[in-house]
């Protein structure tokens, strides 16, 4: 029996190839140096945000609705969405981060195979549930940062 199923999902999105998100490189966790470009960092801490952020949290109970014996969990996870430009075309970096984040929900669309998403054995709910947009100049261009929570329910089997 696994303890939570948070591990096997940050894996399951850090792995996601990038031409199934608009071509932004993906990252377990931030990006050191940020260059030019869009990045999809998965498991994301930002002291920043209005409201406070984990990588990922999650409550464990016994006998959940789903499954006559063992555990659910519920919880969310962090994702950051940076696109930065060399340009001081804000809307054009708005505009990309929102891409990725389209191209995020469609590539889960995609693949939501057997009551599952992305491929992770007992995650039977995985949803947006909330963004942040945070925009700001940069001596070298533009950036705009999304912080983006998606809640999840999973049987930890």
């Amino acid at each position: 029996m696994r303890a939570s199923a948070v591990p096997d999902i940050l894996a399951a999105e850090a792995a996601i190839p990038s031409a199934g998100l608009a071509n932004a490189e993906v990252r377990l966790g931030d990006v050191p140096g940020l260059s030019s470009g869009d990045y999809f960092c998965a498991g994301v801490v930002d002291p920043g945000a209005t409201n406070a952020t984990s990588a990922a949290t999650s409550t464990v109970t016994w006998h959940g609705i789903q499954l006559s014996e063992g555990f659910d969990e519920a919880g969310n996870v962090a994702i950051a969405i940076w696109s930065k430009n060399g340009s001081s075309d804000l809307a054009e970096v708005i505009n990309n981060a929102y891409a990725v984040l389209d191209a995020h929900q469609a590539y889960l669309a995609a693949h939501y195979t057997n009551n599952q998403f992305l491929g992770v054995s007992g995650l039977w709910d995985y949803h947006l549930a909330s963004t942040e947009l945070q925009t700001f100049p940069d001596p070298a261009g533009c950036t705009a940062y999304l912080l983006v929570q998606y809640a999840f329910q999973a049987l930890t089997i």
